[in-house]
C-alpha cells in the first residue's frame, strides 16, 4: 500500500473514492478531527454528519492534497460521501468528469443551511488538477430528490432498461408509452 495523504493531527481523512480513470482520489477531511460518522450536539442529538467536513482531492500517484475550494461554502455544510460518476465525458475537446456528494447546504428557499442532507453534483477538470489549480466547478443541486428526506450517496447506472409497449394501457400507473418504451410521466 502507498500512503497518498499522510496523517496530520488533528485532521481526519475518510471516505476516499477513485475516479473512473484511476488518476484521482476524492476524499473527506475534517480539519477539527471530528469522527467521520458524525457528532452529537450539546443535547445529545445526532447532527447526522461532520459540520466541518470538506471535500479534497489528491492525485492517485501521490503529491499534495488540495481542498476543492469551488465547492466550499464555509462552516456547517456537512459536505460528505464523494462519489464519481462511472464515465468520463468530452467537453470542447477536453476530458471532464463528474462527481456527487451529500451536503446540508441550503437549497434556495426550500431547505435552510444545516436542515438535511441532499445530493449535489459538480464537474471536475483533470487538466486544471494537473496544473495545481482547483479542478472543481461550483456544484448544483440534483433534481428529482425527496426534499423532505436526507439523501447521502448517489447510485449510478450507465443504461436504463425500460418495459416495451405498443399502447398507452401497457404501461404502469405514472408511466406513458413513448417511442415504444414505458417512460415515467414528468410532473
Amino acid at each position: 500500500p502507498t500512503v497518498l495523504v499522510p496523517y496530520a493531527a488533528p485532521a481526519n481523512n475518510y471516505y476516499p473514492a477513485f475516479s473512473p480513470d484511476n488518476e484521482w482520489v476524492l476524499f473527506n477531511r475534517s480539519p477539527s478531527g471530528s469522527n467521520s460518522f458524525g457528532q452529537s450536539d450539546q443535547n445529545g442529538n445526532s447532527t447526522n454528519g461532520v459540520p466541518d467536513a470538506e471535500l479534497w482531492v489528491v492525485s492517485a500517484k501521490g503529491g499534495a492534497a488540495r481542498k476543492l475550494a469551488a465547492l466550499s461554502i464555509g462552516k456547517d455544510a456537512f459536505d460528505s460521501w464523494p462519489k464519481w460518476t462511472p464515465v468520463n465525458q468530452d467537453y470542447r475537446g477536453k476530458k471532464l468528469m463528474w462527481f456527487t456528494f451529500s451536503s446540508k447546504r441550503g437549497y434556495g428557499l426550500r431547505t435552510p443551511d444545516g436542515d438535511r442532507t441532499q445530493l449535489w453534483m459538480a464537474a471536475f477538470d483533470p487538466e486544471k488538477g494537473k496544473m495545481s489549480a482547483d479542478p472543481a466547478y461550483p456544484p448544483f443541486w440534483l433534481p428529482i430528490q425527496e426534499i423532505d428526506s436526507g439523501n447521502h450517496i448517489a447510485q449510478w447506472v450507465t443504461r436504463i432498461e425500460r418495459q416495451p409497449c405498443g399502447t398507452p394501457g401497457m404501461c404502469a400507473q405514472g408511466e406513458e408509452c413513448i417511442e415504444g418504451r414505458c417512460i415515467p410521466k414528468i410532473k
